[in-house]
Parts: C-alpha cells; sequence; structure tokens
C-alpha cells in the first residue's frame, strides 16, 4: 500500500505543475516574460498610481491616476528599466512617497489580425487557424499582466551606463530626454521597477491561465526566442532640435528646467 500511496503522491505531484488548460507553471511565467519583448506592444505599458492622501486637490486624494510609459525590459529577472519625470504627476504620485508603490499593466496589440504569438511559435502545439471566429480574436483572447511593485532611483554611474543603451536601443527617440539630454527643458532619471507580484490573464479561460505568477519562476524565466524586441525606427527630425519644437514650451515656462 505504501508504494501505491508514493505513486499516487508523484502522480499528483507531476499533475499539479500542468495547469488544467495545458500550460505548466514554467510555461506561464515564460510567455507572460516573453510580453515584455513583445514587439507589438512596443515597449509601452499603462502606469498607474494613486493620488497622496496630502494632495491640494481634496476630490483626488485615493484616486488612481494611469498612463502609457515607455519600459525596458534590461534586467535578467524580468524588473523593468524606466525614465522618470517629475514633471508628470503620475510619476510624482510614487517618486514622492515612502514606499514608491505602483502598477504597471502590459498588453498584447488589441489589433485582432496580429496572432497571439504563442499561436504563431514553432513549439505551440495550437496555432492560430484561419477560420478562428472573429471574436476569439481580439483583445480578450490574448495575454496580458500586471505587474505590482516599486521604483528604485539607479544611482551608481557604472549600473546606469550598463543597462541605458539597452532602454535607448528599444526606443532610439527617447534620447532627447534622458538625463544630460539639451533638448529637454525637464528632469529625468533613470529607475527601476522591481516586480514584486505578477497577474496574468492569459486569454480566454478554456485555453489560457487566469491566475498569479510565482515570483521566483518570473525570475528563472527566460523570454521566448519567438519574440525579438522591437527594431530601432528612424525620424526624419533628427539631431538637436529646439525646446519649442518639441515640447511645445520656453527654458522659462518649465519649472522643472535644469542646465546641464
Amino acid at each position: 500500500m505504501k508504494g501505491i500511496h508514493k505513486i499516487l503522491a508523484i502522480a499528483i505531484t507531476a499533475a499539479s505543475s500542468a495547469l488544467a488548460w495545458g500550460e505548466t507553471r514554467e510555461e506561464v511565467a515564460q510567455r507572460a516574460r516573453s510580453l515584455l519583448v513583445d514587439p507589438n506592444n512596443y515597449a509601452v505599458g499603462t502606469l498607474s498610481t494613486v493620488y497622496p492622501t496630502t494632495y491640494s486637490d481634496e476630490s483626488l486624494r485615493g484616486a488612481v491616476a494611469s498612463g502609457p510609459e515607455y519600459f525596458g525590459s534590461c534586467f535578467e529577472n524580468g524588473d523593468l528599466l524606466m525614465l522618470a519625470m517629475p514633471v508628470s504627476q503620475n510619476w510624482r504620485n510614487t517618486l514622492f512617497t515612502k514606499t514608491k508603490n505602483a502598477t504597471i499593466s502590459i498588453s498584447s496589440s488589441a489589433d485582432p489580425d496580429v496572432p497571439d504569438p504563442r499561436h504563431t511559435s514553432i513549439k505551440s502545439a495550437s496555432k492560430w487557424d484561419p477560420s478562428r471566429p472573429s471574436w476569439r480574436r481580439g483583445m480578450p483572447s490574448k495575454q496580458r499582466i500586471t505587474l505590482f511593485g516599486h521604483f528604485e532611483r539607479l544611482i551608481d554611474k557604472e549600473e546606469i551606463e550598463k543597462v541605458a543603451p539597452c532602454y535607448k536601443n528599444i526606443h532610439p527617440d527617447a534620447k532627447h530626454w534622458t538625463p544630460g539630454s539639451k533638448d529637454s527643458p525637464h528632469v529625468a532619471f533613470w529607475t527601476r521597477f522591481i516586480v514584486d507580484k505578477i497577474y496574468r490573464v492569459g486569454g480566454f479561460g478554456d485555453e489560457s491561465n487566469i491566475g498569479w505568477i510565482d515570483l521566483d519562476l518570473w525570475h528563472k524565466s527566460v523570454p521566448d526566442k519567438h519574440h525579438t524586441n522591437i527594431d530601432t525606427f528612424s525620424h526624419s527630425n533628427e539631431g538637436s532640435l529646439s525646446i519649442e519644437t518639441l515640447f511645445g514650451e520656453s527654458v522659462d515656462e518649465s519649472p522643472f528646467y535644469v542646465q546641464y
């Protein structure tokens, strides 16, 4: 009987690692990490913060603010590199608090004509069926994640020199407002968004996992090679442009301008 119990225990353990929809926990973590380098979201996520209880407008205290922000998947453990700009109230909501907490939501392409990368991967058992119903092609059928975490300002020059090129390669236009740029009237500095928790909606529940991802698996996962970072895009107006042209304001009008 002990032998049977041992076999059953092993079987139950093995079964628990594979979820009901056919994705293992390891696959779920890897697919979520792959979303960070999905070329179809252009490394843009939604940063959400909360207005502090001391905010001047009492009606906004405790309210949520959200807005799109660039990010870079520039750390091996799944943390994000971001440029913080205190001119934005959204950034001030998190930077000037004790915890520096925030959430970042990242989605797949909402275009129904763009297949979910999981269905086009060579290793994927499920393909993007041409006859797939239109209502199963849109955003609800694709994965999206919400990252819960906190910000840490990068101050070590060697670390910044190591990770900044990664971000600039993904977002070449950002060179106009990176720290030290003479094109921008605003203060900016490098920050690391440290991921504390991850919630993933993989798509429709009959096809994909919906739930929390183990943080240790998130740290260890390597994005699927099927995904690659977006190519650097060209700009018609390269070079150093005037502050008025770039931002619609003069140096004197910006309270956050710092002369470098």
